[in-house]
């Protein structure tokens, strides 16, 4: 009965825990969300280039970008992981020295 009410506890907390992040994502995401429709407004913009998706500036851009039929490139090295990571399509094209 102990573990089970600490499991309970812990699975209350996580949820209290994630409730508030992403109540504060919300937010953080809606005001990059204005902040990008304003660029976009203020400067004639034809493609954009990110250095990764991870990152909520990024993010909104990249999607932006696609809003407006626009071209998007993110530069990406290494493994992609976790759901921040995240492309709508993948293509391969790398340049410079590298090796197999």
């Amino acid at each position: 009965m102990l573990s089970l009410n600490l499991t309970l506890t812990t699975l209350s907390l996580a949820m209290s825990f994630f409730r508030e992040k992403l109540r504060k994502d919300i937010v953080q995401f809606i005001d990059v969300i204005d902040q990008i429709e304003m660029l976009f407004q203020m400067q004639p913009i034809a493609a954009v280039i990110v250095g990764t998706t991870e990152d909520v500036y990024s993010r909104v851009l990249a999607l932006q970008t696609v809003k407006r039929q626009l071209t998007s490139i993110c530069l990406q090295h290494g493994a992609l992981m976790g759901d921040e990571a995240f492309f709508t399509d993948f293509y391969d094209l790398p340049w410079g020295v590298w090796k197999v």
